[in-house]
């Protein structure tokens, strides 16, 4: 099998990958020239192959390998969990262009995590005492889909602009926003009252 030289001795060779996949492992992504890539994708993929049969012998490999400790804790920890039921493929190549100095083919090297599923919290209304309806998000989901909530609660139909439909959320069964307000406060001070 023919070895890719990089202009590059052997022993320097071996310690650029060395680091390249350990940088790999710890950040999840790396950008570095397209001949380089494929070689760093080569040796991760082994290294993590490797880890997956979780016995002293793969453990010693690895700290031997990797050129930081942190590296080695990650893929014993994390990476094994995450690509369990994956045989192989751990790694994406793309391509980004040509560098601006010598336009050299550049990639970026990443880890393939899968996709973390965004927390949504609910909502407040806000009314003042002018009658007038703002939306406030806690966390995250766009002002659409927390009006759209509102309006399933209060029986009211909106349209997809968010600026549209928090003026649309004024009036409630026939009532002015500022009653419903009104009202809503005097329950939860009932409340309060009722529990002191």
């Amino acid at each position: 099998m023919k070895t890719v030289k990089f202009s590059r001795t052997r022993e320097h060779r071996e310690l650029m990958l060395r680091n390249l996949a350990t940088s790999l492992v710890l950040y999840e992504k790396i950008k570095t020239t397209h001949a380089k890539a494929k070689a760093v994708k080569i040796l991760v993929e082994k290294m993590i192959t490797r880890a997956k049969k979780n016995d002293l012998s793969s453990s010693r490999k690895l700290q031997e390998f990797f050129t930081d400790v942190n590296a080695v804790k990650k893929i014993r920890e994390e990476l094994i969990k995450t690509f369990a039921n994956r045989p192989s493929g751990f790694i994406r190549v793309a391509r980004l262009g040509f560098r601006a100095g010598d336009s050299a083919p550049m990639s970026q090297v990443e880890l393939i995590m899968p996709h973390k599923k965004a927390v949504k919290k609910e909502a407040e209304t806000i009314v003042s005492k002018k009658g007038k309806v703002t939306i406030r998000t806690k966390t995250s989901g766009s002002k659409v889909e927390v009006a759209e909530k509102i309006a399933k609660t209060k029986k009211e139909k909106i349209t997809k602009k968010p600026a549209i439909a928090i003026k649309t959320i004024q009036k409630t069964e026939g009532k002015k926003a500022s009653e419903v307000a009104a009202t809503e406060v005097k329950n939860t001070n009932a409340g309060v009252a009722a529990a002191a």
